[in-house]
């Protein structure tokens, strides 16, 4: 089941840093965004499985993090889960892959 979320001004806890990955799931944060600003979830034959109101947030988040010198990079899984919030081994996997070379990389394999 979809949780609501609410956005949330991140600037302040960035600073400082070089580098930030922003990591999505791609259910809860997209629906909610769209929820907010009254835009459809799925535009399939306009967006395909994008979301262009997330992919909207997301942009306006990167953006004065780039001006500011800040290297910023996104992940998110390939493939929805039956259960969206429990991660694959793979996908664990891929995320820590993804993530080395980032600022707070606090991901540690096993």
């Amino acid at each position: 089941m979809p949780i609501y979320l609410e956005p949330r001004d991140v600037t302040a806890d960035l600073e400082g840093f070089s580098s930030v990955l922003i990591v999505s799931c791609p259910i809860c944060p997209p629906m909610c965004v769209s929820m907010q600003q009254k835009k459809p979830f799925i535009e399939f034959f306009k967006h395909g499985l994008k979301n262009q109101a997330f992919e909207d947030y997301i942009t306006s988040i990167r953006e004065p993090l780039e001006q500011s010198g800040v290297r910023t990079g996104v992940f998110t899984m390939r493939a929805p889960v039956p259960m969206m919030c429990l991660w694959t081994q793979g996908q664990r996997n891929r995320l820590l892959r993804r993530a080395a070379g980032f600022d707070g990389n606090f991901l540690e394999a096993p």
